[in-house]
């Protein structure tokens, strides 16, 4: 006898209904994994396309109290050139200091071009040799001053298709206003880079103080300002530690307030995924959220191949006597079971390339969830492919040699009576199966449930302001002395318009960060021995704590004048409680009116701030200290939002009589502080994702071994009606057994998953609590889904036709 592709497909043709339900369970917990795997492994091939990549290193230190530090002042480059062996190449980057107004010196199309990009960093010389982003145009090397290279999606925007080689743009930033000759155009990035390069400027064009607008602080040379993002090419056979000592007392010889700093040589590879869990310095990746997906990812794949083989086994039931005709006929055990395992292999395969293709119509939605470019080629091109593939392979012969094992060990005589499968064993295994599907949709719930009040908390519960109806606009990026003039008009300007009620400027705004740090502020009563501590500084001008709606607990606000004297002249500033409380102050005694030392020079404080998260609940509440300018960035108006259209186009007009040559750019506060839980949305979408798919899953488990039962029932269930069984009676008889098992389930589920959650919170700072409530809709959710999968199916067994259940026993 032969195996038969053909009287394969036949059977699964007489039993569409029930084929469908067994292949698409499959398919969607394999399009699930597949999904999740190709994010995991974006996440895992980062930065890996860097030709030497296992050269590549990134520079920080550990200070005085045990925080990483990335930033470092740029004229350690000279001093380890010179002095440590085994580095081949030191390349130094700026975070977004370029960031300004590109112009077209010349006009393109009868236009003149001008926008605004963020993405402008200074860079040394050898940057795009050291590392992978291939020159499309030009030349490599960016050693004379006022030279910038274009990623290629840049120059394209600028230039079009003419030739940017040798073309010059003007380039206005906070260091003036600079033209730059197009020495490069480099190919952009991949997306799972963690370095995003677009306009590259030379580090050379800071050397000349002029060139500087007098910034000193953002000399090359200085040992002092740290701004500088520092990476290695180290040679061939160097380790990081064979040098790491060197450059600590390098750095610990460079100026005495490095003597409890400590270098770290971090290692290209975990840059973006820590190498463990307890790794202490910062990535750009998050290794705990990689673990997170994958257990998530082969849960659901779990899932999915124990309702295969639940639904698999029950389908074996109705195929069963024919089976053991041929088995009486002479067929062997092996025949048999190398018949079921090709059947289970092919539904298999069935099922994975119909997943494939759900794969594929998801793809861009899953891409713009994301943010990556993630594709099937990208899977399949790494080693997870052939884990796939082998896992396809053995859940087969796994799944397809339990039905064989079924079939083979039933009697004869009992397979045709229809007792098949009703060993102990196999029915505590079944029930285990279901247990554990409904279990792990149990931890989705609770999971989703906690996530999702999580993220309700962080964007709700905002202490000490109020970010409601405010619109941000882009100031001007050049913040000299002789733009603070048009700055002040333009914002008195913004105060005569009738729909504005509240305004203000400052130079950074609630979800984008600080100005800078600094630990040169110390009390006046202090001594050398106090412990150094850094605080944030916030520059903005005396209206942005009323238009913020932030509480003052002592003194008052710096005056206007202040504000147009700066912070410098006029030696006022503001602090928050936070900072109060690092700075030695107490409650007992007036704080307003003090004395600090500023870098050696008294500030008085003019009033104490209360704590408001200037960031997001992920982490702590930080020392400010706020000072006065009216050099401005951010320009914020309180409005409502009915006619918002023709508001903008207002305020837009009005920006373009102050500001002709800058191109009017907002954003609204709210929505731009949102985007710190962006991690967090993508997460609770993930986790109500595999929700949705664990429920549907397990209640296609639970609908077969449902189905299983009422089969091996089908005598008792006649016979019970034909004595005057009700049908509640019965329905009750068949739904006991699986709602027991669904309580089973549901306890471990909570416990699991509250648990779980507990240890996830853990990572917040300010968080909620995981109450009653939430493990109380979750296992009403999970009950009522399952009362209605299993009622279903023992509704339509108690109305069978007795007669004919009896007559086919």
């Amino acid at each position: 006898m032969t195996i038969s592709i053909r009287s394969i497909l036949r059977q699964f043709s007489r039993n569409k209904w029930h084929t469908s339900i067994l292949v698409g369970g499959l398919a969607l917990g394999i399009a699930a994994f597949v999904l999740i795997a190709q994010y995991i492994t974006d996440e895992w091939q980062s930065n890996k396309f860097h030709a030497r990549y296992d050269q590549l290193h990134r520079l920080s230190i550990m200070d005085a109290n045990g925080e990483p530090q990335l930033h470092l002042p740029p004229g350690y480059k000279p001093l380890m050139e010179n002095s440590i062996p085994g580095i081949k190449s030191i390349v130094r980057t700026t975070e977004n200091l370029g960031s300004g107004i590109i112009q077209l010196s010349e006009e393109i199309d009868s236009e003149t071009k001008v926008f605004r990009e963020e993405d402008i960093i200074y860079v040394d010389q050898d940057y795009l040799s050291v590392f992978t982003f291939p020159v499309l145009a030009g030349s490599d090397n960016l050693s004379e001053p006022h030279s910038v290279a274009l990623a290629s999606s840049v120059s394209k925007k600028i230039f079009g298709k003419k030739d940017p080689i040798g073309q010059t743009l003007t380039i206005d930033n906070q260091f003036g206003k600079h033209i730059f000759t197009v020495k490069s155009v480099f190919q952009d990035p991949p997306s799972n880079s963690d370095l995003q390069p677009k306009v590259l400027l030379s580090m050379s064009s800071l050397n000349n103080a002029a060139d500087r607008n007098d910034n000193d602080w953002a000399d090359p040379a200085e040992t002092e300002s740290s701004f500088i993002h520092y990476f290695l090419l180290l040679d061939e056979g160097t380790k990081a530690l064979d040098i790491q000592s060197s450059i600590t007392t390098l750095m610990r010889n460079a100026s005495p307030d490095n003597s409890g700093v400590q270098a770290v040589v971090q290692a290209f590879s975990n840059l973006h995924l820590a190498p463990s869990l307890d790794y202490p310095y910062p990535t750009f990746g998050s290794l705990k959220l990689v673990l997170l997906l994958s257990f998530v990812a082969l849960l659901i794949l779990c899932i999915a191949w124990i309702n295969y083989i639940n639904l698999s086994t029950v389908q074996a039931i109705d195929k069963a006597k024919g089976i053991m005709v041929r088995k009486i006929m002479g067929a062997g055990k092996k025949k048999l079971m190398s018949q079921q395992i090709i059947e289970s292999l092919l539904l298999c395969v069935i099922g994975t390339a119909i997943a494939l293709v759900i794969v594929q119509v998801l793809q861009p939605t899953f891409n713009s969830f994301t943010g990556k470019s993630l594709s099937l080629q990208q899977l399949f091109s790494a080693p997870l492919a052939w884990m796939l593939v082998l896992m396809l392979i053995a859940a087969s012969i796994i799944s397809g040699s339990y039905i064989g094992v079924v079939l083979n060990t039933s009697k004869p005589v009992q397979t045709m009576r229809g007792n098949i499968g009703k060993s102990i064993s196999g029915l505590m295994l079944r029930r285990g199966m279901v247990v554990f599907q409904f279990t792990i949709s149990v931890i989705f719930i609770v999971s989703t449930l906690v996530l999702y009040r999580q993220l309700q908390f962080m964007k709700s519960e905002l202490q000490g302001l109020s970010l409601e109806q405010l619109l941000v606009i882009q100031g001007p990026t050049n913040s000299g002395e002789e733009q603070a003039g048009k700055n002040v008009a333009f914002k008195n300007a913004l105060g005569q318009i009738p729909f504005v009620v509240d305004y203000c400027a400052s130079n950074n705004v609630p979800g984008k960060g600080y100005n800078f740090g600094t630990n040169d502020i110390k009390r006046v009563e202090s001594t050398e021995k106090d412990e150094i501590k850094n605080y944030k500084v916030f520059i903005s001008d005396e209206m942005y704590f009323d238009t913020y709606n932030m509480e003052l607990l002592e003194g008052k606000v710096f005056s206007r004048e202040n504000s147009y004297d700066g912070w410098g002249k006029s030696q006022k500033l503001m602090i928050n409680e936070s900072a109060a409380k690092e700075l030695g102050f107490t409650a007992d005694k007036p704080i307003a009116g003090s004395q600090l030392l500023w870098d050696g020079s008294p500030f008085e404080i003019t009033g104490v701030v209360k704590d408001y998260n200037h960031l997001g609940l992920q982490q702590a509440i930080e020392p400010v200290i706020f000072v006065p300018s009216v050099s401005f960035y951010y320009f914020t108006v309180k409005m409502n939002t009915e006619g918002l259209d023709d508001k903008i186009a207002e305020l837009k007009s009005l920006y373009a009589e102050y500001f002709p040559t800058e191109p009017f750019e907002f954003f609204f506060a709210e929505e731009n502080y949102d985007l710190q839980y962006r991690q967090e949305q993508q997460l609770g979408a993930v986790f109500i994702s595999a929700a949705i798919l664990a429920i549907l899953i397990a209640c296609l488990g639970l609908f077969g071994l449902v189905m299983y039962t009422t089969k091996q029932r089908t005598k008792e269930i006649g016979i019970r009606k034909v004595l005057g069984a009700s049908i509640i009676s019965i329905v009750t008889l068949l739904s006991g057994e699986f709602i027991r098992l669904v309580i089973l389930a549901l306890i471990i589920g909570l416990s699991v998953g509250a648990w779980g959650m507990s240890k996830w919170l853990e990572n917040f700072e300010y968080r909620t609590e995981i109450g009653w409530d939430i493990l109380i809709i979750s296992s009403l959710l999970a009950f009522i889904i399952a009362l209605v999968t299993v009622s279903w199916q023992a509704f339509k067994s108690a109305l069978a036709d007795p007669a004919k259940s009896i007559r086919n026993d």
